[in-house]
């Protein structure tokens, strides 16, 4: 059993965030941020479009997806492409608003010429008819590899939340 920690810095706290020092970045580093930070908003855009083969492709065959919920609740770690992108379609029916995933304030820590870790706050909002609602909000820690392609796709995701939804 995890404990439980509650307020301001509890991922830090709990030991489920591990935030680094900042790195000197070279240009081509520079230019490999530009490209991360673009896979993390594909990752959003192709999640709240329901695009199954998008959202397939931000992630590497062997990628691992975990959630951590205020170290209350911890969904995963999902463990394959396949398994992850069938988890998060799985609510898609049931989810009858828009969801927007925001992706703010992208901070690369770790960077060696094909991997590097990002860290994102996000905020999760529903639309409906009638009104738009914040859902919840957290961050994202995220270990990105550029495969042969030259494409940087997500290899390990643990999404933080805030507060339950």
């Amino acid at each position: 059993m995890t404990d439980i920690v509650t307020g301001p810095a509890w991922a830090r706290r709990s030991g489920v965030l591990h935030l680094r020092p900042n790195t000197a970045a070279t240009d081509e580093a520079v230019r490999s941020r530009s490209a991360i930070a673009d896979r993390m908003a594909r990752y959003a855009w192709a999640f709240d479009e329901r695009r199954h083969e998008l959202l397939a492709d931000c992630f590497t065959t062997d990628a691992s997806w975990q959630a951590n919920i205020r170290n209350e609740t911890i969904i995963g770690p999902l463990v394959g492409r396949d398994a992850i992108v069938e988890y998060m379609s799985s609510f898609w029916g049931d989810q009858l608003d828009q969801r927007r995933h925001m992706i703010m304030n992208p901070m690369v820590t770790e960077q060696v010429p094909d991997a590097a870790t990002i860290y994102t706050y996000h905020l999760l909002v529903s639309a409906t008819d009638v009104a738009i609602v914040p859902v919840t909000c957290g961050f994202y820690e995220v270990r990105m590899i550029r495969e042969r392609d030259g494409i940087w796709r997500i290899a390990s995701l643990l999404a933080g939340y805030d507060l339950p939804f």
